[in-house]
């Protein structure tokens, strides 16, 4: 941070424990002023040569990030002269040897002339190890896997002979011996020669090694024609077992159809079978598909016209599924209601029964005792105890369930009836109806 008036009179020279002095920043109202940390006062930046503080344990050399960003394009600039100049001397990685060159020792002359670069050279001992500037580079002969003439010009015989090639004076040329031609052999040719794996015939192409062979190699005619007749022997032993592989597995497949024309009847029985089956899980499945899009179709016509039951059994799927059955039917539903419940009452009291759901559906139009209709429509369910709903009477409460002793009225009667008799009942709302017009409605 530059020095500023402002900043400077905030600050309160204070010396530490270990004898260090550091400046100690305060800012804020006077009453109730903060320490901003502890900071120390360097006598030039690095770029602008200012004095500038900053803080106790930071490492900076520069008052602010311009003077910073400057310092460091002037140093990379400089690098990049430095990498031109080393590149321009520097011997490509191509060229790697054993022992200094003669064209070395000359290059490395022009190089060490000059100070700077000796200097720069010296700083980075890998240009002086790596191609013509390396004392044992021989050409870069190792690469092009061909062999080098001052490695192993000593090692062949006086009798072959060898020189430089005059294109590349590091690599040894020896002479075809079928077609005189000079050439530049591999390097392993010569290490198996030198090994005693091979021997010291040097040819430039298979084509003169093959002329060769055959011009020193000599076959009799008796030795061919026997020759001849071993081949045609292995020829016809090969094709007799092909002959006899065929026969083989010829017999195996005769002896397989053999044996599925016995087991025929049996399984073409089992063929029968295994198809029904398929048939029967696909027409199943068929069916189960078909019952799952009438049920979505449901659903979704049951959502749109009673939401709020909807969304009132959203996570109890059985729930839901009971309401939707009510909606779909709505006078078998309460036939199976009624059926249930009064099979259940009867099975807990010991009482007998013979109502069933058919005789209970055929019934269900108008109200035995009051003569009036049914509220069979989805929106009077069960739970909500609609007063018009049908509901099974017994005319003697001490009987049980029977065609002969049951009818269909509805549910305020038989809430009103309870245990009595018609006659009671009948008298009961007599008297009701006479106080009614008397007392509360003259």
């Amino acid at each position: 941070m530059k020095v500023c008036d402002e900043f400077v009179k905030d600050l309160r020279l204070k010396t530490r424990r270990d004898g260090q002095e550091v400046f100690y920043h305060y800012y804020g109202v006077p009453n109730y002023r903060m320490c901003d940390g502890q900071w120390i006062k360097e006598p030039h930046c690095a770029w602008c040569n200012e004095p500038f503080f900053k803080r106790l344990h930071s490492n900076t050399v520069h008052c602010s990030e311009e003077c910073r960003n400057l310092h460091s394009k002037l140093k990379k600039e400089e690098r990049r002269k430095e990498k031109k100049l080393i590149n321009a001397y520097k011997v490509p990685k191509d060229r790697k040897g054993r022992k200094w060159s003669e064209e070395a020792k000359l290059r490395m002359k022009e190089v060490y002339k000059n100070e700077e670069l000796r200097r720069r050279l010296s700083e980075r001992p890998q240009c002086k190890r790596t191609g013509v500037v390396h004392p044992t580079w021989k050409g870069g002969v190792s690469k092009s896997r061909l062999t080098s003439y001052d490695t192993y010009f000593d090692k062949i015989p006086s009798n072959i002979q060898t020189r430089r090639d005059p294109d590349n004076r590091y690599v040894l040329q020896t002479v075809c011996e079928e077609c005189g031609k000079w050439f530049s052999p591999k390097n392993t040719q010569i290490k198996r020669k030198i090994v005693g794996q091979v021997s010291w015939n040097f040819h430039c192409s298979p084509q003169c090694a093959g002329k060769k062979r055959r011009g020193i190699s000599y076959v009799s005619e008796e030795t061919k024609k026997s020759r001849k007749a071993k081949l045609i022997l292995k020829q016809k032993k090969s094709q007799l077992k092909e002959s006899q592989k065929k026969l083989k597995l010829a017999s195996k497949k005769y002896k397989r159809i053999l044996a599925r024309i016995h087991r025929m009847p049996y399984s073409i029985d089992k063929y029968n079978k295994s198809i029904e089956r398929k048939k029967l899980k696909a027409q199943k499945q068929a069916a189960t598909i078909e019952k799952n899009q009438e049920k979505q179709i449901i659903f979704n016509k049951f959502k749109k016209e009673h939401y709020n039951i909807y969304k009132k059994y959203s996570k109890n799927k059985a729930g839901l599924w009971f309401e939707i059955k009510r909606y779909q039917s709505p006078i078998e539903w309460r036939a199976q209601r009624l059926f249930v419940l009064s099979n259940r009452r009867a099975k807990n009291n010991g009482w007998k029964t013979n109502i069933t759901k058919k005789w209970l559906i055929d019934h269900m139009t108008k109200c035995e005792a009051t003569g009036m209709p049914f509220d069979l429509s989805y929106e009077g369910t069960f739970m909500n105890r609609n007063p018009y709903a049908p509901s099974i009477d017994r005319i003697d409460s001490n009987k049980g369930y029977t065609t002969d002793n049951c009818r269909l009225v509805l549910t305020v009667f038989n809430f009103l009836k309870s245990t009595l008799s018609d006659n009671d009942l009948y008298s009961f709302l007599k008297q009701f109806v006479q106080h009614y017009e008397k007392n509360l409605h003259l």
